[in-house]
């Protein structure tokens, strides 16, 4: 079987996150754990971006020009930093600058592309696959992987993609690093209330994780462990790792590689409701959950009502008040946590393996 070429356009920031960064690292170790992928990404330097974590995975990296507009938060449409006509063009010169051609699959796992820089691609690779979660624009893909619960998530992209485009959609989709399906294993609905974790992304340029600590000051020392996570690209790290030193129980972590194993010994979580929502959800690790763009407050609605997190608003709504009654409604007894976390594990059953051989028979097809 000869080497197949996977393309990745995906970017990282303080105002875009490094989610979609993570997730496509992710899918490209799952791609070239079994066969031999060549994987390339493509990438512009916006500000606070985390691209070299793709050199530290041993993957290729091509980068754009810098930004020529400015990206906003809230403005996903902004997020390539120019004209989706401009960044189909640069995209292109840059992979024929390194003699790219003949690529088997195209993977776009960004917010500001639709079909208009999706076709412009049409006869140079075999497949497209799309990564959303949005379900806003029209995609020219062949398919489209949405890993998020909406109430309507089965149906949201009918009038979205081509008839021919394979649609894998929900949790069960989950891209995840190798080692959470190892922990998976080894994991049994929780029911005590001991081990506390919280994290808000890996920029949370909204200081939220701080917010959460001053909130619970006076109850941090009723957990035996308080393990708080920040990303390097966290603009307010050393603020949370001095608070943290306030506290013998409160232990700060800094651009780990062992997620999997935190979520695995905490009982609960507080964060944000973003890429790392379905790791939580896929350890069956209950979630306090707070939204921090407007893009996640439908998907954390859909989950509050279903009762598989308990969604208290916006990030400005954080307060010490708010998530102790969340605690004492949502987390109850030992018993109703216990049901939690079990229909999370059940919600979440991997259908990954499926998903990534049918990815890798895309050459030809």
């Amino acid at each position: 079987m000869r080497t197949l070429t996977f393309v990745f356009r995906v970017d990282s920031g303080l105002n875009i996150g490094i989610g979609h960064l993570v997730r496509c690292i992710s899918l490209a170790k799952l791609l070239v754990k079994n066969d031999l992928h060549n994987c390339i990404f493509v990438c512009r330097p916006h500000l606070g971006n985390v691209s070299a974590m793709i050199l530290e995975n041993k993957f290729t990296l091509l980068m754009l020009p810098t930004p020529s507009n400015t990206v906003t938060q809230t403005d996903c449409k902004s997020w390539l930093g120019t004209s989706q006509s401009d960044d189909a063009a640069q995209t292109n010169s840059l992979l024929a600058h390194y003699k790219i051609k003949n690529i088997d699959l195209l993977i776009i796992d960004h917010y500001a592309i639709d079909y208009e820089w999706q076709s412009s691609f049409s006869g140079q690779t075999s497949k497209v696959l799309v990564i959303d979660d949005l379900a806003d624009r029209y995609h020219e893909c062949d398919f489209l992987l949405d890993q998020n619960l909406a109430s309507n998530y089965k149906i949201r992209y009918k009038n979205l993609v081509p008839e021919r485009c394979e649609e894998f959609l929900g949790v069960s989709y989950c891209i995840l690093k190798e080692d959470f399906f190892e922990v998976r294993k080894t994991i049994k609905p929780r029911y005590l209330i001991d081990n506390l974790l919280i994290f808000f992304g890996g920029v949370d340029k909204d200081n939220c994780t701080t917010k959460v600590l001053w909130s619970l000051k006076d109850q941090i020392k009723n957990f035996s462990r308080v393990d708080v996570v920040v990303g390097a690209a966290n603009p307010n790290k050393h603020e949370v790792e001095q608070i943290c030193l306030k506290y013998d129980n409160c232990v700060f972590h800094e651009q780990i590689s062992n997620m999997a194993e935190l979520i695995a010994h905490a009982d609960f979580s507080i964060g944000a409701c973003g890429a790392t929502m379905g790791e939580r959800i896929f350890l069956g690790l209950p979630s306090i959950i707070f939204s921090v763009a407007d893009n996640q407050v439908e998907v954390s609605h859909y989950l509050h009502e279903a009762k598989y997190v308990y969604y208290l608003g916006d990030h400005s709504l954080i307060s010490g008040k708010s998530i102790n009654n969340a605690i004492k409604s949502y987390l109850g007894t030992a018993r109703e946590r216990k049901i939690i976390s079990a229909k999370l594990l059940e919600i979440s059953s991997s259908n990954i393996d499926d998903f990534i051989a049918r990815l890798s028979l895309s050459e030809g097809k």
